[in-house]
């Protein structure tokens, strides 16, 4: 059945539905590495029919499925005006080698 939506066809044309990782990485612009790890970390939905190590196939449309679960990450934010940089407040932690000053030991 060339428009069932249940399971994966075996046409070979313009309009296929289903695709392979390496032609998803393709048409959606992400690695092949990417795809394959949302693959296999249940971020991307596929369908691997034959079981493990079989082929595995995404379907087309996952991309825009996926879109709207990525997580966002929050602006950045200016540092406002109340927390004035001070050049003479030291920072936390040790100094740096080429701070230190070397001692004599004469």
């Amino acid at each position: 059945m060339a428009g069932s939506e249940s399971a994966p066809s075996g046409e070979c044309g313009p309009a296929r539905e289903w695709l392979s990782p390496e032609e998803f990485a393709a048409y959606s612009g992400l690695a092949i590495a990417t795809v394959r790890r949302r693959v296999k970390d249940k971020l991307l939905p596929s369908v691997q029919l034959g079981g493990p190590h079989c082929r595995v196939l995404i379907r087309k449309t996952a991309l825009e499925e996926l879109s709207g679960d990525e997580p966002k990450t929050p602006p950045i934010t200016p540092p406002s005006a109340d927390s004035a940089y001070d050049p003479d407040e030291k920072l936390p932690g040790p100094l740096p080698r080429w701070k230190r000053r070397r001692r004599n030991k004469n």
